[in-house]
């Protein structure tokens, strides 16, 4: 179970989840952010797909400008 939007994204063991699709990460809560990959300041911790979807999204709009 997770705790509602607005609170913190963690997982009952203490993992933040993915802000975009709510799957655990591999990443601790206490684990420093400057530490990690995937996170992004202001809006929290990402998994790898969507960080790999976003990124593909960003190249296409950049070419496609």
């Amino acid at each position: 179970m997770t705790e509602d939007l607005g609170e913190k994204m963690v997982s009952e063991d203490g993992f933040d989840l993915c802000v975009s699709c709510r799957t655990k990460t591999i990443y601790k809560t206490e684990r420093h952010i400057d530490t990690r990959m995937h996170y992004v300041e202001g809006a929290g911790q990402l998994c790898d797909n969507c960080y790999e979807t976003l990124e593909g999204i960003k190249k296409w709009q950049i070419e496609k400008s």
